[in-house]
């Protein structure tokens, strides 16, 4: 096989973004089509949060702010998917505590809900408000799309009220339906060998079996022959060596067919704290990438 060879190209500024154009990390970005949708962040100089939308064309290599309507608030280690050929989701992040875009330290600061979606064509975003199902506040969370579906998971979690930023105590994966417009959410097993709890469940949480997937933050997840993988990332429970060796190598596997979760060894696997992963499959390579 011919190894993989990186490349830079130079990016160039629609005339119409020079003078608004400023650079920043922390940011979340999706690709629809030849496009990709980069927003918020915080500016790496200065620390400022950003909710700054720019659309990047892979093709040309031009990039240009997006002056949209109803813009979400600035933010940081937030999520963005796009869910169709014409809508992104923006999910939580970590945003001043009092919403305005000013210099603010930790304290200052907390990790949200919040969910919005941006319609590309119309050029507009739509915040939802109504919170009741929608997965707890985080930051430096998982998320994947497949089918229809919004896959999110883990992360870490600063409360308003906390001076203590900590990885989600949170091991369940939350779904959003694009399609339906709602959400369901499947519960981690309480321990390895529990079963299904007996207590009467809302219809739309699913109990699920097998050994837990472990709480953490800046794992990759994607989704592998219709089941949902976990790899790398930083544990709550600093991996746990007294039950398991090497227990970054784990693949956690969650099948929602069956609602069972298995694990899966990769050999030699390095301890990573986050991770990116592309999956490309087929019957001659089984490519994992």
């Amino acid at each position: 096989e011919e190894p993989i060879t990186w490349s830079k190209k130079p990016i160039t500024l629609d005339s119409s973004s020079q003078s608004f154009y400023k650079p920043v990390r922390k940011s979340a970005a999706a690709t629809v089509g030849d496009s990709i949708y980069i927003f918020g962040g915080e500016n790496p100089e200065i620390g400022r949060l950003s909710n700054a939308f720019y659309k990047l064309n892979i093709k040309t290599f031009v990039i240009k702010i997006l002056n949209s309507t109803a813009t979400p608030l600035a933010r940081k280690n937030h999520s963005l998917n796009a869910i169709d050929s014409n809508r992104l989701v923006l999910f939580g992040g970590r945003r001043l505590i009092n919403g305005d875009d000013e210099f603010a330290t930790v304290q200052e600061m907390c990790d949200t809900q919040d969910f919005a979606i941006y319609n590309i064509e119309d050029n507009t975003w739509v915040s939802y408000t109504d919170s009741t199902n929608f997965p707890y506040r985080r930051s430096l969370h998982s998320t994947a799309f497949s089918n229809g579906k919004l896959y999110i998971y883990g992360g870490k979690l600063k409360s308003a009220s906390s001076t203590i930023s900590q990885i989600h105590d949170d091991k369940d994966i939350h779904v959003y339906d694009a399609q339906q417009d709602s959400w369901q959410k499947f519960l981690a097993p309480s321990n390895n060998a529990a079963p299904p709890t007996l207590l009467p469940l809302p219809t739309n949480w699913i109990a699920t079996t097998g050994r837990n997937p472990g709480r953490r933050k800046c794992a990759a997840m994607c989704l592998m022959h219709n089941r949902i993988a976990i790899l790398g990332g930083s544990e709550k429970e600093n991996w746990n060596f007294e039950t398991e060796s090497y227990p970054w190598e784990l693949l956690k596997l969650l099948t929602p067919e069956n609602r069972i979760w298995e694990h899966i060894r990769i050999k030699d696997f390095p301890r990573m704290d986050c991770i990116a992963v592309v999956r490309e499959y087929d019957i001659e390579t089984k490519g994992l990438f």
